[in-house]
């Protein structure tokens, strides 16, 4: 069983960077009442940061911690991609058509993609959405072509990786 790792990156930081930047704005609001109590903040704002924002600062900072797991197996059957506990695509090689490495064009939407990370399914400009697990957003994304669709990956190995593909999905 082969097993790659992505590319080395600082995308980790930017998940752990959002996590900080939510906590620090509830942790504003809860400064302020203590400094103003005559200002009492509202239950509405207090239900509304507990609702949004709690969660924000749990997502972001789940993603920063699994980051070391993502990692691409060639099982005897499939490819699994994996992101820790939270992302898992199983692509049997018999549906694998293609695969080559890629810069992508971003749309200005995306779910999540920011620099050094890009997970879950991402929209691109030219090629629609692909469902990504990769440390590279945009430059040098490895595409694997699948009956049901694109899937963009990071590997460290690059060339050995694709090897891999190919020769497990008996493609040239």
């Amino acid at each position: 069983m082969d097993v790659f790792k992505p590319k080395q990156s600082l995308g980790w930081l930017w998940s752990l960077g959002f996590a900080l930047l939510v906590a620090a704005s509830l942790g504003l609001v809860v400064v302020m009442s203590y400094l103003e109590p005559e200002e009492q903040v509202p239950l509405a704002i207090w239900l509304m940061l507990l609702v949004i924002e709690v969660p924000l600062v749990a997502l972001f900072a789940v993603i920063a911690a699994y980051f070391p797991s993502m990692r691409y197996e060639f099982t005897p059957d499939e490819l699994v991609i994996s992101y820790g506990p939270i992302l898992r695509y199983r692509i049997p090689y018999s549906d694998v058509t293609g695969v080559r490495r890629e810069d992508l064009a971003a749309q200005a939407w995306s779910s999540m993609r920011w620099p050094g990370l890009a997970l879950f399914k991402v929209p691109y400009s030219k090629l629609g959405t692909i469902k990504m697990c990769s440390t590279r957003m945009n430059t040098g994304v490895v595409l694997i072509e699948t009956k049901q669709g694109l899937y963009g990956v990071s590997p460290a190995e690059e060339d050995r990786f694709m090897d891999t593909v190919r020769v497990r999905a008996r493609i040239s």
